[in-house]
This record gives C-alpha cells, structure tokens and sequence, in this order.
C-alpha cells in the first residue's frame, strides 16, 4: 500500500524488473548481464523492464505505469544445411560466440534511457 506524502504533494513512480532491494540513485541503476548465457536462469536475468510516471497528484486511483524491455535480445535458430543434416546438427554439441558484446549499463528510469559502461569479450551459448 502506497501512502501519499499529504493531499497536495505529487509523487515520483518508477517501475523495474528484476526486482532489487536498494536503488541509490533511479537516474544511474546499474543493470549487468551475464556474459555465459548457456543457461535459462543467466538468459531471463539479462531482460530488464522499466516504466515511469512522474508528478502524479494524490488520488484515489492506482497509478498507471506502462514498461518497456530497454535490453536487446537475440534469438539464434540452428538449421540444417552446408553439409548438416537435420539429425547430425540436432546430435551435434554447438557453440556460439558473439563478440564485442556490451554487458554492463546504467538505467535512467524517469526516461528508460540505457548508458552502456563496460564492453565483454564475448557472449556464449551452448546448443544441446
């Protein structure tokens, strides 16, 4: 339950997902990704979600707030071909490598806005 300040005062919403305990600062959020993404908990944890809604008056009303993914993904499909057949590749241990990754960033969450801070080597991913 959210309590306005008093009847007068507007408030500041913001919106993150995955959830953190302690924000210091909603105009520089540090946000890191996992440069190995071979797993399903490492993949989900690289999205992030923000929203905002500033200068709200006190009202009775839930405050609305729309949020948007402000990483980008990638979606690889491996399919047969160039001398893989449909059942060698899916027996095949496959792995990919993208270089020049970017995997660290701050989060301005009034404005969505993403600073990048740091640049990995690579990204990898594993094919079973």
């Amino acid at each position: 339950m959210v309590y306005w300040k008093d009847d007068r005062t507007c408030a500041d919403f913001y919106l993150y997902y995955p959830y953190r305990n302690t924000v210091s600062s909603v105009s520089t959020m540090p946000f890191d990704v996992a440069a190995d993404q071979s797993t399903v908990s490492a993949y989900k944890a690289a999205d992030l979600l923000v929203g905002s809604t500033l200068n709200v008056a006190p009202k009775k009303q839930a405050v609305g707030i729309v949020a948007k993914h402000v990483m980008s993904q990638v979606e690889i499909v491996l399919k047969a071909g160039n001398g893989f057949t449909d059942a060698s590749l899916a027996s095949a241990e496959v792995s990919l490598r993208l270089n020049d990754m970017k995997t660290s960033a701050t989060v301005d969450l009034s404005t969505a806005a993403v600073t990048v801070s740091y640049l990995c080597m690579c990204f990898i991913f594993y094919f079973f």
